[in-house]
């Protein structure tokens, strides 16, 4: 059996943290495709990258996608919130930061799931606490649409 090994050295934290799951190192895209750089052969000849990877992200988002993302599964219109009970459990100000981490490492499926809790949870929200969760301005009432001519016609501020 071939081991592979690979530091990744979250911003906040001392200590890097150790990934050696060959299964866990296929589901972050970004991370196999770093050790790919260094060994083609990676999944089948032993790999030991020697330096840390710097993530621009929170240790504790980072340690919330490596425990979840092997059971979080692509969310279908059979899903609702109880299929992510650790996300559920979370505020929408504690996953921005894990919904980016997962942009970052292109986890697609992981993602698709911690943006429906997103989703679901900001269903409960006002449109003025969505904009700014958002960090979009928040434009008043108007007319936009040009019924004569169909085109969308944005107000400039």
């Amino acid at each position: 059996m071939t081991i592979c090994e690979v530091r990744l050295q979250f911003q906040n934290a001392e200590q890097p943290i150790a990934l050696r799951d060959k299964d866990l190192i296929k589901k972050i895209p970004v991370i196999a495709a770093a050790i790919e750089v260094e060994n083609v052969n990676w999944e089948t000849t032993d790999t030991i990258i020697a330096d840390p990877i710097d993530i621009p992200f929170s240790r504790e988002a980072g340690e919330f996608l490596l425990d979840n993302i092997r059971k979080y599964e692509m969310p279908d219109k059979e899903t609702t919130v109880n299929d992510y009970p650790e996300a559920d459990q979370l505020s929408l100000q504690e996953l921005k930061p894990i919904m980016e981490l997962a942009v970052f490492f292109n986890c697609t499926v992981f993602r698709h799931a911690i943006g429906f809790v997103v989703v679901k949870k900001l269903e409960k929200e006002s449109f003025e606490n969505i904009t700014r969760y958002l960090g979009t301005p928040m434009v008043g009432p108007g007319r936009y649409l040009d019924e004569a001519g169909g085109w969308v016609n944005v107000l400039e501020p």
